[in-house]
């Protein structure tokens, strides 16, 4: 089949407006710039007009191929007060960051680091594919709650924004940990789970970025998925409105299979039976028992001959007497044990 269009996409993209019912707002003309012949050394000589170009309108997928990596200086001292943060970043953290194939991980950008980064905080060497590792990384901050893991990703999207300017991997992470509400359904495992779910989203990223050609950050649907195997893993849902343990969930459905988002009975409206109903089953199934010398009848047992011979006389209704003949109706009788009904003879 051939298209109606034979134009540009975003002059297709306003036809097929034109012709829709709905209303949508598309992009502004975005014509072609030419740029002037300049210097800038990101100091002191800047090129304005490179400076103040269009954001790029490409998935990131398909900007990869030629986007950069990895800086060829590294700026240590970046101006981080508008931030708030000041030189409170580690310069060895900092420095990581200008490579995207960098093995970090989260601490690095904690809030309890407070200083500058020296020789006896932390070592980095350069591994033979040109990746930074940065060896005892955990000296450099102390996570003692969720909410540190939290301000660490702040931490670490002020540095990205500063270096990269568009890197959109902490605004993805930031996101998923707010729709798994600061995985507060892990309990006391929250911290833990937090930091094994940013460490392994910052793993993935930097093999992504170190492929040839670089595969781009990870997306919000993937990272959702590292967040649900980092709470399965630390014994918890993947679904933080379940609220429970694993353990807990298999119980409630009776020790079947261990689909951690599978809903309990109780919240797809179903439920097991409260005991009382369950009384009251036995007792009519009771009533309804044949016993020897009854004749059955269209509706169960009608009893023997001389019960018969009675209910049909005047008086009774059509009903039969519970009294001296039935025994079971000494046990129902709500008075003292063993007292028979009154009859129901007309004196």
């Amino acid at each position: 089949m051939v298209s109606n269009y034979t134009q540009d996409i975003a002059k297709a993209k306003r036809q097929a407006v034109k012709s829709s019912t709905a209303a949508m707002k598309m992009d502004d003309t975005l014509p072609r710039v030419f740029l002037k012949k300049g210097v800038d050394n990101a100091g002191s000589e800047l090129h304005e007009q490179a400076r103040n170009l269009r954001p790029v309108n490409k998935e990131y997928k398909d900007q990869m191929k030629w986007r950069a990596t990895k800086r060829p200086e590294v700026i240590r001292n970046l101006p981080m007060e508008a931030f708030g943060l000041g030189h409170s970043v580690n310069t060895k953290a900092i420095e990581a960051v200008h490579d995207l194939a960098s093995n970090i991980n989260i601490e690095m950008f904690g809030p309890v680091t407070r200083k500058r980064a020296g020789t006896t905080v932390a070592s980095m060497t350069h591994g033979h594919d040109g990746r930074i590792i940065v060896e005892n990384a955990e000296t450099f901050a102390v996570l003692n709650t969720a909410d540190d893991v939290i301000s660490a990703w702040h931490t670490y999207a002020a540095v990205s924004a500063m270096v990269w300017q568009e890197y959109p991997v902490p605004i993805i992470a930031l996101r998923v940990i707010h729709t798994f509400k600061r995985f507060a359904h892990c309990g006391n495992q929250a911290k833990k789970v937090a930091i094994d779910f940013s460490d392994k989203l910052l793993s993935n990223t930097a093999l992504r970025m170190a492929a040839t050609p670089p595969k781009g950050p990870i997306d919000y649907v993937d990272c959702l998925q590292l967040a649900k195997e980092a709470c399965t893993g630390a014994g918890y849902t993947g679904d933080p409105d379940l609220g429970n343990t694993l353990a807990q969930l298999k119980a409630s459905s009776g020790g079947g299979s261990s689909n951690n988002n599978k809903t309990p009975a109780k919240a797809r409206g179903g439920g097991q039976r409260r005991p009382e109903q369950g009384e009251r089953r036995r007792r009519r199934q009771r009533r309804r028992r044949w016993r020897p010398g009854r004749q059955q009848g269209s509706r169960g047992p009608r009893g023997p001959p001389e019960r018969q011979e009675e209910s049909r006389q005047p008086g009774h209704g059509g009903r039969r007497e519970q009294g001296q003949h039935d025994p079971a109706a000494r046990r129902r009788h709500p008075g003292v044990p063993g007292t028979p009904l009154p009859s129901l003879q007309p004196e």
